[in-house]
This record gives structure tokens, C-alpha cells and sequence, in this order.
């Protein structure tokens, strides 16, 4: 392998100079070309520190790295991009930012995946015909990181029909070639701040993360406010199964705002059920999405958000032949103020009067609120006539005393 190598490379060194430019971009069409990039700290003793071997700590809330790249293999186009390293203390939300000179006047920055060094998801990103310069801040907060490298590569063949796959909404494709599932990444509003820890903190009423699908990142979403003007890119749609990976000091109750081009409040929000690491519940979503937002709790409170994941899905899980035969169905719990998650899978009541509003599970964040509304395309969103209920529950307090009520629009 090594003499084919270098038989390899002789032959192009014998090419003439038009013929290596051919040859180059040919191989970034048919292959992931990986491009050289270094990355050159900014403000050294006034927002960063270089402590050795790939370590750094940041002084304030803004280091900058300038990112290195050969003049004559400079990345054009789409690009797939991540970033490898490693936070001190929680995790930190690197943005890459491209500007149209080395001033760095005209920025506009894209929020990379959490930084991590191994697992990180790539993030699809233009970078345009002409050239550019790119800046990379990896972290938001003070304390100290790891940085291993930038990667940025070509998209290949396979990259480019997933991309096309999910831009048409052929969930099949996607799913045969094993690119179905949508990761996003995300910044924060609504009185949301980093922390030291990686987490955030929430002092508002409305705290809220605007999520940016990785297949899809454009330059200037790092900016972007819920009422800006959202631009039109590739979403999921129909039934996709949403996932969240987080966890809270305060009761999680998320929900998924989608913006089609007419504001978060044109529709109504999508719930997920929590669990002991999140939440997660199946979703339908509409065509012609722009921008999705997630509302992890209402009110003051401190989350640490992972992973926001979508998985498009052939059906809903509805125990097909049980539905159909049986009329079975799931209901997911729906905690109310004073009640929840214990850490370990269980609820704690602080409250007199502790109770959950019992949800559909196949239907579950499709617009349903406590009054039993639904926004889907299915019928029937409750069960009707004479029904067996079986609850599947252990008790600490031999006060446990189950009660079920009904509202047919009246209230409970």
C-alpha cells in the first residue's frame, strides 16, 4: 500500500498545474475532501489563556480563535463542519462566524453542535463561491476547555442524496442510506444565560431555545430573534419521534413551538412526556416549517439541555393489531404545578393535591392542551363508551388513593 501510495503521488506531481485543479475538484465531488484548518487563539491574556497541550481558559464570555486555511484548497460551498474538545465543567455551545474580510466586519455566526470529543454530528453549512474568513468562538461562559480540532470536509455523493432525501421528505431514503434522524442545535432567549457548570440558568417568565437543524445551518442564525423574519430550509414533517436530553433543578414541562413563516403563535404547542433523562413523545409535524423553538419549563429555573433529536417515522406506534382489535390505548402522564421527577423514574408531590393530566400517547404533542384539544390528523383522542383502565403505579404512602376525572368541556 505504501509504494502504491507514493506511486500515487508522484503521478500527481507530475501533472500539470490545470490538471491538479481538475483533479481537486473532482475528488471534493466524488470524496469528503478534508480541508486544512488551524486555529489561531485571538486577545491572548485578555479573554484567553493558552495553559499547554490543546488547553485554554476563557477570561470572559467572547474568546475567539481565527481559523487557518490554505489560500489554494479554501473550502467553497457546502461544507460539512464540526468541532472536537471538551469543556472543564459542563458542556459550552461553540459558533463558527464568517465574515467577508480578516477585519471580521459583516460577521454572522452559525451555533456548532455541544462540544464534546468524540459523537459530535456533523452541521451542513454554505460557505459561499467566494472566499471567506472564519472565526470560531468554542465557548460562551468562563472556564477552562480542550480544543483536539475544526473538521471540515466535503460533502460526498451519499451526504448530498440524504440531503436531497430530506429536503423532498422521502423518509424511506433517508432511513435506507441511515442519515434519517435530524439533530439540531440551538441558542437561548426568553432570560436564559450559560453558567459556569455548562447549564443554564432561566430568570424570566418564558425561557426558550430556538432549534436550527444541523443539515441546514445558515450563517446568521446565532443572531437570529423569535421575531425576526425566518428564512425557508429543510425541516421534518409528518410523524417524526421527538427527543430531548435534559435535565432540570424545576419540573420540565417542554413544549415545541413550530414556526411555518406566520410567528410561534399561529400554532398551537407540541408536548413531550418527561422521563428520568428528558422527554420524548411522537409528533406530527406540517410541511413548510421555518423554525422550531422549544420552552423547556414556564418561570425562573435552571435546565441542562444535551441533545435535541427528531427521528422521522413510517406510522405512528399505535399496537397496531391491539388498537385495532382491542381499542388499547396509552395514555402518557402530564405533571401539574407541585409534581416532579424524583432523579430516579419517580414523582414527588409537594401540593395537597397532586394530579396529571393523562394525554394520548400517539397523539402527544400535537397541539393537545389540558382541556383535551387536539391539533392532528387523527380522530377520537380519547376513548369512549365502557373501558377497562389498568395503572400501572408503586406508592411510598399508604394514602395513594386514585381518583379519575373527566372534562367533556365543562371543566373538571
Amino acid at each position: 500500500m505504501r509504494l502504491l501510495y507514493r506511486a500515487i503521488l508522484t503521478l500527481i506531481d507530475q501533472l500539470s498545474p490545470a490538471m491538479r485543479r481538475r483533479l481537486y475538484r473532482w475528488k471534493k465531488v466524488l470524496v469528503r475532501y478534508r480541508f486544512f484548518t488551524g486555529l489561531q487563539p485571538q486577545e491572548m491574556g485578555r479573554q484567553l489563556l493558552d495553559l499547554g497541550d490543546g488547553a485554554f481558559e476563557s477570561l470572559g464570555e467572547d474568546p475567539k480563535f481565527a481559523v487557518d486555511l490554505k489560500p489554494e484548497r479554501r473550502p467553497r460551498g457546502l461544507v460539512r463542519a464540526r468541532l472536537l474538545g471538551a469543556a472543564a465543567e459542563g458542556t459550552a455551545q461553540p459558533i463558527l462566524y464568517i465574515a467577508a474580510d480578516a477585519a471580521g466586519d459583516d460577521v454572522a455566526g452559525a451555533p456548532l453542535p455541544p462540544l464534546a470529543m468524540a459523537d459530535v454530528p456533523w452541521a451542513t453549512l454554505s460557505l459561499g463561491e467566494s472566499a471567506a474568513h472564519l472565526r470560531l468562538d468554542p465557548i460562551d461562559r468562563p472556564g477552562q476547555f480542550h480544543l483536539n480540532r475544526l473538521e471540515l470536509t466535503s460533502l460526498n455523493p451519499r451526504d448530498r442524496l440524504v440531503r436531497l432525501a430530506k429536503k423532498q421528505g422521502w423518509s424511506q431514503l433517508c432511513h435506507l442510506l441511515g442519515g434519517a434522524e435530524w439533530a439540531f442545535s440551538w441558542t437561548v432567549g426568553g432570560g436564559l444565560a450559560p453558567t459556569d457548570e455548562g447549564a443554564y440558568d432561566g430568570t424570566g417568565d418564558d425561557p426558550f431555545f430556538l432549534l436550527y437543524p444541523l443539515d441546514e445551518l445558515i450563517f446568521g442564525d446565532a443572531e437570529r430573534q423569535p421575531t425576526d423574519a425566518a428564512p425557508a430550509r429543510s425541516m421534518p414533517s409528518g410523524w417524526v419521534r421527538a427527543r430531548i436530553d435534559a435535565v432540570g433543578d424545576v419540573a420540565l414541562r417542554p413544549e415545541l413551538y413550530v414556526d411555518c413563516g406566520d410567528g410561534f403563535d399561529a400554532a398551537p404547542a407540541r408536548r413531550l412526556a418527561v422521563d428520568a433523562t428528558g422527554a420524548e413523545a411522537m409528533i406530527w409535524l406540517p410541511k413548510g416549517i421555518r423554525r422550531l423553538r422549544l420552552d423547556p419549563f414556564e418561570g425562573p429555573g435552571h435546565v441542562h439541555l444535551q441533545a435535541v433529536t427528531l427521528t422521522p417515522s413510517m406510522a405512528p406506534r399505535l399496537s397496531s393489531v391491539k388498537r385495532f382489535l382491542l381499542r388499547r390505548q396509552d395514555l402518557a402522564l402530564w405533571p401539574a404545578e407541585g409534581v416532579h421527577l424524583d432523579g430516579e423514574g419517580g414523582w414527588v408531590s409537594k401540593v395537597d393535591d397532586p394530579f396529571f393530566y393523562l394525554v394520548p400517547r400517539f397523539n402527544l404533542a400535537l397541539g393537545v392542551n389540558p382541556e383535551g384539544r387536539v391539533d392532528h390528523p387523527l380522530k377520537e383522542p380519547f376513548p369512549q363508551g365502557w373501558v377497562k383502565i389498568k395503572l400501572l403505579v408503586s406508592a411510598a404512602s399508604d394514602r395513594f388513593r386514585p381518583e379519575l376525572y373527566v372534562d367533556t368541556g365543562g371543566g373538571f
